[in-house]
């Protein structure tokens, strides 16, 4: 295999694993930005219960936990 030959299979093969990098950051940007939304979600369906379960109180209706 030729220097020249060499110098541009690198090439090639740098380019495809900074294509693959770029995917990958994309994928877990994504990911994290979802498990951020749910942690939020989480956060607001709690305190949604706690409100419900407080009304429920407050007019003597018994919730299962």
């Amino acid at each position: 295999m030729s220097v020249d030959e060499f110098t541009r299979l690198l090439q090639y093969v740098t380019k495809r694993f900074n294509r693959l990098d770029n995917i990958l950051d994309s994928f877990l940007n994504k990911q994290e930005s979802d498990d951020q939304e749910r942690l939020v979600m989480g956060h607001q369906i709690s305190r949604i219960d706690g409100w419900t379960h407080e009304l429920a109180k407050k007019i003597g209706h018994k919730l299962a936990n």
